[in-house]
């Protein structure tokens, strides 16, 4: 498995595994997704606003993201997953149209399994540090920094507004490994998120 297939795979998969509800989404959503062609290095110089239209939710992303959609008939649960970048980093987020995520620790755990269920080696087993967790606007909010013993690195976050739960990350092997905090920060600063309803109502 090539390093750009296994990132993307990695990445699709790990987003789509998500504890919403106390309903832990099948892991295997996306494990059969073949990785889209490689974009440029130069992709993180042409930044593209990206709106989840269900939710109304915007980010940008370093370059036109491969989407792919989740459906759970069962659960009537929605989600939708965007990534963006090269052989050496990937950024993205994903939206799925739930009801109150029970543990956002239980999200992270759930992603790192996930993301591991590919790794071929201890080295390039991903794991997590919590930097902040906060409560704003109604909005709860998880951070965590990511790393492997392989140099990856990334950050991600989640976020559960009450309706719809939501995940941003960034990764990137050693190779990238200085430009993926900024990469990050962009991918934070532009995210914009629409009042959550009990907000709006007052």
């Amino acid at each position: 498995m090539t390093l750009h297939t296994r990132f993307h795979r990695h990445a699709l998969l790990a987003a789509s595994v998500v504890v919403t509800g106390g309903v832990l989404l099948p892991g295997s959503a996306f494990a059969a997704t073949e990785a889209p062609p490689p974009t440029s290095a130069g992709t993180a110089d042409h930044w593209v606003e990206v709106t989840d239209a269900p939710s109304g939710i915007k980010v940008e992303l370093p370059g036109k993201p491969e989407v792919k959609k989740y459906t759970e008939a069962k659960d009537g649960m929605d989600g939708r997953i965007y990534m963006a970048g090269n052989d050496d980093q990937i950024t993205g987020f994903a939206v799925f149209d739930v009801h109150g995520a029970k543990d956002l620790k239980d999200n992270l755990r759930a992603f790192l399994g996930g993301y591991n269920q590919y790794s071929q080696s201890p080295s390039d087993v991903l794991t997590s540090t919590v930097t902040k967790e906060s409560d704003v606007n109604g909005r709860r909010t998880l951070d965590a920094r990511l790393t492997a013993k392989d140099g990856t690195v990334g950050s991600t976050r989640f976020i559960d507004d009450g309706s719809h739960y939501v995940q941003l990350l960034s990764i990137s092997s050693k190779k990238q490994a200085a430009s993926m905090t900024p990469t990050y920060r962009q991918l934070l600063d532009s995210l914009r998120m629409p009042a959550p309803a009990d907000t709006e109502a007052s």
